[in-house]
C-alpha cells in the first residue's frame, strides 16, 4: 500500500465537531462581510483567524492536502 491508502483519520473524528463549527465560523464571518456591514474589517479578519486555526488543525494531523487549501484560503 502507498501512503496515501495508509492514512489514520481516526484523529480527525477527535476534532471533527470542533473544526465543523470553526469552518462555520469562518462562513459566517464571510457572509457578514459580503453583505456589507459597518465592521467588515473585523468580520473579515474573524474568518481569516478561523480559517488559520482550522490550517493548524490540519497540519497537526499531518492532512497536508487539506492544510494547503485552508492555507490558500487564508
Amino acid at each position: 500500500m502507498n501512503k496515501q491508502t495508509d492514512l489514520d483519520y481516526s484523529a480527525l473524528g477527535w476534532v471533527k465537531n470542533e473544526l465543523d463549527a470553526t469552518l462555520r465560523q469562518a462562513v459566517e464571518a464571510l457572509e457578514s462581510c459580503a453583505e456589507g456591514s459597518a465592521a467588515d474589517r473585523i468580520e473579515l479578519r474573524r474568518c481569516i483567524t478561523s480559517l488559520h486555526q482550522v490550517h493548524g488543525i490540519l497540519q497537526m494531523l499531518e492532512l497536508y492536502g487539506a492544510a494547503a487549501l485552508t492555507e490558500e484560503m487564508e
